[in-house]
Formats: C-alpha cells, structure tokens, sequence
C-alpha cells in the first residue's frame, strides 16, 4: 500500500478536485493529510467494507440453510443462468431470485 497510494495520488493530481486528493496538496499544513494518515483512512474503509461483507454473506448462507425452498430457488436460478460455469459479476447482479431471498428470509415471521 505504502507505494501504490502514493502513485495514485500522483495520477490523480493532474484532477484534483474536492476530498482527499485537494487535503494531500493543501497548502495549510493543519488541513494537510499525509500519505501515511491516507493510508490509514483508506484501511478503516477498506476493512469495514470486508466486514459489513462478511456479515451479510453469513447471514445469507445461514438462511438459506434453515429454508430449504429458498436454498432450491437460489439454486436453480444459478444453474439456468450459469449452468457449470463460473459466475461472472455482472451474471451475479441479475440473480433475482438470490438477492431477494435475503429479505425474504430475514423479514420471514
């Protein structure tokens, strides 16, 4: 992280516009960000992000494995969409049938 942010910042600066980008070229001092504070911030993000992700895969892998009709819906519309390949992100994002389940379940009474 510690080379890579630092060129990002670099290609970015030709762009700079509002947020971190402007705070790593502030002429202030006090308003400054260093690459180290930036590296952190953009860990903090980082890692809630993986962990709201976490949560919300285990919760979903645990409701459909207590409601098995769901679990066979999910399934099939996997199977129709992709057969035996592997699944693509943009394939992902059309899975109505999976994205739905999860409210389905979680709001079931």
């Amino acid at each position: 992280m510690k080379k890579s942010i630092p060129e990002i910042v670099k290609e970015r600066k030709a762009n700079m516009g509002e947020g971190v980008m402007k705070m790593a070229d502030e002429s202030n001092g006090s308003k400054r960000i260093s690459i180290e504070q930036m590296i952190d911030e953009i860990k903090a993000v980082y890692g809630a992000g993986r962990l709201t992700e976490t949560n919300l895969l285990s919760w979903i892998v645990f409701l459909l494995a207590i409601d098995l009709d769901w679990q066979e819906k999910a399934r099939q519309e996997v199977f129709e969409l992709f057969g035996r390949r592997t699944p693509t992100s943009n394939g992902i994002a059309r899975l109505k049938t999976v994205r739905n389940c999860f409210v389905h379940l979680f709001y079931k009474k």
